[in-house]
């Protein structure tokens, strides 16, 4: 799970950034605990001199400004992908094997992550009268 904090006094900047930030946690449906801290003597651990500021998994990522959306989108995708420790993945590719590309390039994107570590790939089959499936899970 991310451990996302904004920090700030409760400004409209500060009230913006964690908007923000809940927003593009729920789109990504992602496991994270975020929390608001207004106390200045805990701002002034992460060395933030202007607000808002933004802190996940304790690295400041940003701060005195309001970060776009992809930007933070791109902080949340650099912290999962720098532990893998909270990031469940389940690739499924069902369709049928013949007459098209797509599960071969499924199959392929899919063998490509698995070089990364602590993924795995299984192979599942159903009845022969449904389509082959194949499983990435971590």
């Amino acid at each position: 799970m991310l451990t996302i904090k904004v920090l700030g006094p409760g400004c409209a900047n500060c009230k913006r950034v964690e908007q923000i930030v809940r927003k593009i946690v729920g789109d990504m449906s992602l496991e994270a605990e975020i929390s608001k801290v207004t106390d200045y003597p805990e701002i002034m651990k992460y060395n933030v001199m202007s607000t808002p500021g933004l802190v996940i998994n304790e690295k400041l990522v940003s701060a005195g400004r309001i970060p776009s959306e992809a930007e933070i989108t791109t902080f949340l995708t650099s912290a999962l992908m720098q532990g893998w420790a909270t990031m469940n993945t389940l690739f499924v590719i069902n369709d049928g094997p013949y007459g098209s590309e797509r599960p071969y390039n499924a199959l392929r994107l899919a063998m490509n992550l698995t070089k990364r570590e602590g993924l795995h790939l299984r192979a599942v089959r159903g009845r022969p009268s449904e389509h082959a499936g194949w499983v990435l899970q971590r």
